[in-house]
């Protein structure tokens, strides 16, 4: 199903699953570019409208996407980087 024209906000949080492992080796300020990387990455999605923020450990997706398949895909895109 197709909103054309519509926006759809997006805020979504995703706490780490394994914070105690990712934090020995990786700093927020890196998680969150691996994050934004994949998101852009991601050719289904345009991911110039998307914000990526990390507070100890918590991804924060933040913007404005067209669809719900692309607020899913850009949930399923951060929670299939490594420490997320």
């Amino acid at each position: 199903m197709r909103f054309s024209g519509t926006k759809v906000a997006m805020h979504v949080v995703i706490p780490s699953g394994n914070y105690l492992h990712w934090r020995t080796t990786m700093t927020d300020r890196d998680l969150q570019q691996h994050v934004q990387n994949a998101l852009d990455w991601e050719p289904s999605i345009d991911a110039a409208d998307i914000g990526v923020s990390v507070d100890n450990g918590v991804v924060t997706l933040r913007g404005d996407v067209r669809t719900y398949s692309e607020k899913a895909t850009a949930e399923r895109v951060a929670l299939g980087v490594y420490g997320v």
